[in-house]
């Protein structure tokens, strides 16, 4: 993946990047880092979840979708990625899970994972994820 510029680099959680194509907000002990998406990728949202981590995919119309993006139920992070960008989100120094080009990824208050994509065909939380 081609990183971003130097000054967009060190960008963390409650930042937007060019224009809102980006957005992250977490809670202390958590981090994201963007970056420009590689070109296999482009044009695909996608959710990627490391081992060990519940994803599950949420319609956009999903009351719980609206109230998590609302940030009103205690989500630990929220990241949401436009076209030509992804997310990587971390706690204690471990990636938890990836998003990008569009979709939406938010960590609950329990730690779970969720993946929104207005796309019809993606592969958001279709590796590793249920």
């Amino acid at each position: 993946m081609e990183a971003l510029s130097s000054s967009q680099q060190t960008l963390r959680c409650c930042e937007k990047v060019e224009d809102g194509k980006v957005e992250c907000k977490c809670a202390e002990g958590w981090s994201c880092s963007l970056t420009k998406t590689d070109s296999s990728k482009a044009g695909k949202p996608f959710c990627q979840c490391s081992s060990g981590t519940t994803c599950t995919r949420l319609e956009a119309s999903d009351p719980e979708t609206q109230k998590a993006l609302e940030g009103s139920d205690g989500c630990k992070v929220i990241c949401k990625t436009d076209a030509g960008y992804s997310c990587k989100i971390s706690k204690a120094g471990k990636v938890i899970a990836e998003c990008g080009e569009g979709c939406i990824c938010i960590v609950d208050e329990n730690g779970n994972v969720k993946c929104i994509t207005k796309a019809e065909e993606t592969s958001c939380c279709a590796s590793g994820c249920n």
